[in-house]
């Protein structure tokens, strides 16, 4: 996280904060635009209205609660009767305790303060208010005593909160040694609390516990904590039409409401939030952490992050952040997690016509949404929204429904009904989707899911892996008829795709053909490890792999064969590297019997006879997908001298729609001369080999697989005397497999 306050004394100026107001403005103005964000950067933020020299308070306010009344109206009376409005820089070096708890009094009376005894940032006044380590607190202790104005602070002009005690990396290491449990976070919260400034006890009826920020008004945040406020709406803080939060540090935690936004909600206005941490709040509705939302046509509610924490937050939709109505949001270096939902979307929901968030370079991670009827435990876009993620994690998340009643939803990401999403640069893993009915065939996605109406586009560098829905294993949850939008996959995309039973064989990509030139084996794999990924008419399909209980893919590296299920390899699915690497890039089957008839060799592979075609070594075709073959009579194929599968034959895959798959080359231990035997001539063969390296680096790699018996690295004279001995049927070559 960025560090805005480098030590404890710092001074601001009235050029810089003005500064900050207009950066502020330019950043909303460009929220939604991608390429103007990312040529921002967490340095320049850091450089924004911070000053390394000691803050020098024009009033100090200390004493007792009384002569604290009295100095504050005194500043308030000079501040809102001075048309230069100069800004007012305040210490607090006592702590200031209602002195009531009723709206009769509360904090005072007079000009400094609103009805109900809220305390005034009067319109049209600037004021820098150094908390100093200590408390504000108005002293509610639950909302049946909350009234109206019953906030902490009123802002109708510009109020800058500082707190010279605070230490922002206290509460990051807090976060991060919490290790993602909740009550040893707020134990550790509660320890050290007293030691830094806070604003505390607001109960408020309507909107703001802590900080009500009123139409036009203007709140900086550098440091201090804001917890343990009670309101309708913004348990913590709330923002008003056309307010302005600019939050540079600190930390908003422990806050309640009735409605939406735990800490902060933010309506018809904007929040820039640059650092900081926002934990631990609850909303009955939407946003534990954080709301957005809109209710005026004219007014787009904005919340732009740059750097933070929101985390353990808890709420019904979007437990960490939630975007309503005619809202946006531009979400960079978020930190996300552990978040809690009894809907769903426990990390973040976007949802709404019109409404709009993009997240870069975020984390989203070990939220948790448990429901009867909800839909994602991440990220869930719902209702005509659109999300674009780019750069970012999503991980970890886990969505459980308590009574299956909903049956599409996703552990990481679901697009509910008319919904956009888009994804570049983003990795998808470990998500989990649960219900009550474990049979793994009701639509849910661990990774991804998206409704029939909705849209997901894919852009380059995806990966979506080690997602389970009913501890099945579902990355990208498919349909019947739904397809994605894929643009270039780049070099590392990699993603599990989970079809639906009555999926069929038909296309599940649009645009890839134009964008892609690779194989789709390299960027997709089926969930179920029983097809591949195929490419017809520029777009991708699954088409059955081939499989068998006895054959097995095998290659050659560092001079030793090795097999597939040896080395948790499965073709097709995370294959793709390593036959890049080895066997000069032939898929090479083996594990295969000498004398073994075509016949037989069909009967042990999980493709019908009309899917596949064998050539001999000589490339003389052998088999044509169960017709006949000129010059072949077809009961000689279960002959296992006249037509033996050997070493060098060649297997030809085709699909349901007669697409070719691929090719498959065969090798049998000890048929070095590939016809398909075992003889004297290939004991002779081996003795030659094992007395000239230069004849064994010549071979292809079919062969060489097939020669090295031992394989101790090298072909030995050992080798040829266990053909010998095979030959023989004093040896079973299966033993060497």
């Amino acid at each position: 996280m960025a560090k805005i306050i480098k030590r404890v004394g710092i001074v601001f100026f009235v050029l810089v904060i003005s500064f900050l107001l207009i950066l502020g403005c330019v950043f909303a103005v460009n929220v939604v635009e991608h390429d103007n964000f990312a040529s921002l950067n967490s340095e320049n933020v850091e450089q924004t209205g911070v000053a390394d020299e000691e803050f020098v308070p024009d009033f100090i306010l200390s004493g007792t609660n009384a002569q604290i009344e009295s100095q504050w109206n005194t500043i308030m009376q000079a501040a809102s009767t001075d048309a230069t409005r100069k800004e007012r820089k305040i210490r607090l070096d006592s702590d200031w305790i209602a002195t009531t708890t009723d709206a009769t009094h509360a904090f005072g009376t007079g000009v400094g303060f609103y009805t109900g005894g809220a305390i005034a940032i009067l319109a049209h006044t600037k004021i820098v208010f150094d908390l100093n380590g200590h408390t504000i607190d108005r002293k509610f202790d639950g909302k049946s005593q909350a009234q109206t104005l019953g906030c902490c602070f009123v802002v109708a002009g510009e109020l800058t909160l500082l707190d010279s005690a605070y230490d922002a990396q206290v509460f990051e290491d807090i976060y991060i040694n919490a290790k993602g449990d909740k009550n040893v976070l707020q134990r550790k919260i509660d320890k050290i609390r007293g030691n830094y400034g806070r604003i505390s006890g607001g109960c408020n009826t309507t909107s703001g516990g802590g900080i009500y920020v009123g139409a036009n008004a203007i709140l900086t945040m550098y440091g201090g904590i804001i917890s343990n406020n009670y309101a309708g709406y913004g348990g913590g803080v709330t923002l008003d039409t056309n307010a302005s939060f600019n939050m540079y540090g600190g930390v908003i935690c422990n806050n309640t409401n009735l409605v939406d936004g735990g800490g902060i909600c933010i309506s018809n206005a904007t929040f820039n939030m640059y650092d900081g941490l926002v934990l631990n709040n609850v909303a009955q509705s939407y946003g534990g952490g954080i709301a957005v939302s809109d209710s005026l046509a004219e007014v787009t509610s904005k919340f732009n992050m740059y750097d933070g924490i929101v985390a353990y937050n808890t709420s019904l939709y979007g437990g960490g952040i939630a975007f309503r109505g005619k809202s946006v949001g531009v979400i960079k270096n978020a930190d996300i997690s552990y978040n809690y939902s009894s809907g769903n979307s426990a990390g973040v929901v976007v949802w709404d016509d019109n409404t709009k968030a993009d997240f870069y370079d975020c984390r989203i991670t070990n939220n948790l949404s448990y429901h009867t009827s909800g839909i994602n435990g991440g990220a869930g876009v719902l209702t005509n929204s659109v999300i674009n993620i780019y750069n970012s994690e999503i991980t970890d998340n886990t969505f459980i429904n308590g009574i299956n009643s909903e049956i599409g939803y996703g552990g990481g990401v679901y697009v509910n009904a008319n919904g956009k999403a888009k994804l570049d640069g983003v990795i998808i893993a470990r998500n989990n989707a649960y219900s009550d009915i474990n049979d793994g065939l009701h639509s849910a996605a661990g990774g991804v899911g998206f409704a029939a109406t909705a849209q997901l586009q894919l852009g380059s560098n995806v990966q979506i892996y080690d997602n389970t829905a009913h501890g099945i294993k579902s990355d990208l949850r498919l349909e019947e008829g739904q397809k994605i939008n894929v643009s270039n996959m780049g070099t590392n995309s990699y993603i599990g795709i989970k079809t639906a039973e009555d999926y069929g064989i038909a296309n599940f990509t649009v645009g890839y053909g134009a964008n892609n030139g690779n194989p789709p084996t390299q960027y997709f794999f089926n969930n179920d490890c029983d097809k591949m990924a195929v490419l017809n008419n520029q777009e991708i399909y699954f088409e059955k792999i081939l499989a068998s209980d006895e054959y097995d893919f095998i290659f050659f590296e560092n001079g030793v064969r090795k097999n597939y299920k040896e080395n948790n390899l499965i073709h097709a699915v995370n294959d793709y590297a390593k036959s890049k690497t080895v066997n000069g890039g032939k898929l090479i089957l083996g594990n295969i019997k000498p004398n073994t008839s075509v016949n037989s060799f069909i009967s042990k592979i999980n493709l019908s006879a009309n899917r596949i075609k064998l050539f001999d070594s000589h490339g003389n075709l052998i088999y044509d997908k169960g017709n006949s073959v000129s010059g072949i009579d077809t009961a000689t194929y279960a002959d296992d001298k006249m037509y033996s599968v050997g070493t060098g034959w060649l297997l030809e895959t085709y699909g349901e729609n007669n697409v070719k798959i691929e090719n498959i080359t065969l090798s049998v231990l000890g048929d070095v001369n590939g016809d398909g035997r075992i003889s004297a001539s290939d004991v002779s063969y081996l003795r030659q080999i094992a007395n000239d390296s230069a004849l064994f680096d010549s071979l292809s790699v079919e062969k060489k697989l097939a020669s090295i018996v031992l394989n101790k690295g090298s072909v030995t004279t050992a080798d040829a005397e266990i053909i010998r001995n095979v030959l023989g049927k004093l040896l079973e070559i299966e033993l060497f497999f």
